[in-house]
């Protein structure tokens, strides 16, 4: 889910130019975007698939790949670990909904609105083993490296890329800044046009210095995780009426939250808490072991799981193909990866 920091970091905000991009290795939050694939990826408000197998997530990764291939750019995908145990709540709260939306649509069902059922079912539909083993196949035959995270994918790929392993995370989430990545991409893996109140709104792709948030709002990284936990996280709930711009007003005032809860005696936050969420962002547990061992698309592998496994038109795959060879056959080994 994430924090929302939109209104604080949007001054310092640059539309990414792919092209300037050319042999840059991006970290992908893949549960981040595989969860926006089954959402709007969808053929008749149903999610496509064939012979038992989900496949609008194969459909938006492959299409993607191949473009971010084509540009030279190195993707790696990084996979979700194991929940820390402050983030239950979060993921408890996220399944009420599930089952209240589920609720809503059973009710559509029986009234007959097979269309508002499928649409609701399909946008809560819950990641299983094989969509996550389908989409592992189809990067491996990519010849892609498959990262696993010892906890949350974010503070996997804000290492990988404070270790210059990778130059940005690529995710939705901000949390990715407060796990300390230099450099935060948003929106790559969306349509670039979404519509918002009946209009069309072009969705660019963003690309985030955080050294430029800290230094345009005048703080520190601690500070900025402070403000964050103030408003509230996937592991608290913050403080009651204090968002983003109010935390960050009483955090760049008082300095921590400490000294804060000390003269606002108002407002009350657990402190060993905050410490514990501090800890959190600032010390996360992740994988230092993964190596990034890319190799050459194998084309022929790639169609035929495209084609047989997951039963995509082998016209309009083979001709996706195609523009990728070209590509990789420009190049070298150490060139292309």
């Amino acid at each position: 889910m994430g924090i929302p920091l939109r209104d604080f970091v949007s001054p310092v905000v640059k539309t990414l130019i792919l092209s300037e991009m050319r042999g840059k290795i991006f970290g992908i939050d893949t549960y981040n975007y595989l969860h926006a694939y089954l959402s709007i990826i969808r053929s008749e408000n149903k999610h496509l698939e064939f012979n038992g197998h989900i496949t609008s997530h194969i459909s938006g990764f492959f299409f993607k790949i191949v473009d971010l291939i084509e540009a030279g750019i190195k993707p790696v995908f990084v996979f979700e670990g194991k929940p820390i145990d402050l983030k239950t709540k979060t993921l408890v709260q996220r399944r009420k909904t599930r089952e209240g939306i589920e609720i809503v649509a059973l009710e559509a069902k029986t009234k007959g609105d097979l269309d508002l059922y499928n649409k609701l079912i399909s946008g809560i539909k819950k990641i299983d083993d094989q969509m996550i083993n389908d989409l592992k196949e189809l990067l491996f035959c990519f010849g892609i490296p498959i990262v696993e995270a010892a906890n949350d994918s974010e503070a996997q790929i804000a290492y990988m890329c404070k270790k210059n392993n990778v130059f940005s995370t690529v995710s939705q989430d901000y949390d990715s800044l407060l796990f300390g990545s230099p450099n935060f991409i948003r929106n790559l893996f969306l349509s670039k046009k979404k519509n918002i109140g009946g209009r069309t709104v072009v969705m660019n792709d963003e690309l985030i210095s955080l050294e430029k948030v800290l230094k345009y709002n005048r703080i520190t990284q601690s500070q900025l995780v402070d403000i964050a936990i103030l408003a509230g996280t996937d592991y608290n709930d913050g403080i009651k009426n204090i968002g983003i711009i109010k935390g960050a007003k009483f955090i760049k005032k008082y300095g921590n939250i400490e000294a804060f809860v000390e003269s606002e005696k108002q407002y009350t936050i657990d402190l060993e808490e905050v410490k514990t969420i501090r800890n959190i962002f600032e010390h996360p547990n992740v994988n230092e072991n993964c190596k990034l061992q890319f190799n050459r698309p194998d084309e022929q592998k790639i169609l035929k799981i495209m084609t047989e496994k997951f039963g995509f038109n082998k016209e309009r795959v083979r001709k996706k193909l195609d523009l990728l060879d070209s590509h990789v056959k420009q190049r070298s080994l150490s060139e292309f990866f």
